[in-house]
């Protein structure tokens, strides 16, 4: 490489070829003395990835603690690259090991959802106390409930006993976090409890399924009285 070539790439030219051809520390070495952040950022990450891509141990928790050590040293990293490339390579215990040190809520929630872990990315919403991540979280979990949309009443699971496990598990979560519950609640009621109306039918089947399976009877006994009201004949409301 000449000076000549030197001065037409750039700094940082220079320091992205270097890390597409592994020399990681050469180019770290060029960041620091050069004051180039976002650059020594990336090269942790590539560093990072290419680390696990070549890794052969068989302990996460040593590489895991190995990369988190290097990288915490560069605030503002993205950790769920890396916790990605893990995933990926198959190392889904690293990965979420990794993954606890994402400081961005939304990229930490995002993968776990890829990952299957919808309880833990559920807690991770629920610390963020950002209710649309907060409901993003709820509404996956509502869609992988066996026969379900979003939009739908949990199904009754005398009708399909091999998604009983799964509303089971599902109903455990809300009554472990109440203001989880009320974001959903606050979500079916928004489309009306109209019966007449297909989204107000489902969303007031769905209250009732709610507050029978947490045991909320006088709530669940509120909402028969309000479907009640949307009945055309007085014979029909005091069933």
């Amino acid at each position: 490489l000449t000076f000549s070539q030197f001065e037409d790439l750039s700094l940082e030219v220079l320091v992205d070829r270097l890390v597409h051809r592994h020399q990681h520390l050469l180019s770290l070495r060029i960041c620091d003395l050069m004051q180039l952040k976002s650059n020594k950022q990336a090269v942790l990450e590539h560093w990072a990835c290419a680390r696990i891509r070549s890794s052969n141990t068989d302990d996460y928790k040593v590489l895991g603690r190995e990369i988190i050590a290097k990288l915490k040293v560069s605030p503002g990293i993205s950790f769920g690259k890396i916790a990605e490339t893990a995933f990926n390579q198959g190392l889904k215990e690293l990965a979420t090991m990794v993954l606890e040190h994402e400081p961005r809520a939304n990229d930490q929630v995002s993968l776990l959802l890829n990952m299957e872990q919808e309880e833990r990315a559920l807690r991770k919403a629920v610390e963020s106390r950002d209710a649309d991540l907060i409901m993003s979280v709820v509404l996956h979990m509502l869609k992988r409930l066996p026969g379900q949309s979003a939009a739908e009443a949990p199904e009754d699971p005398e009708k399909n006993p091999d998604g009983a496990a799964a509303q089971t598990q599902f109903f455990k979560v809300l009554e472990q976090y109440p203001q989880v519950l009320r974001h959903l609640v606050a979500y079916y009621e928004g489309f009306g409890l109209d019966p007449i109306k297909s989204a107000g039918r489902n969303a007031t089947m769905a209250l009732k399924r709610i507050y029978y399976e947490l045991k909320k009877k006088k709530v669940a006994a509120k909402i028969k009285v309000i479907e009640s009201y949307y009945k055309p004949e007085w014979k029909q409301r005091i069933r």
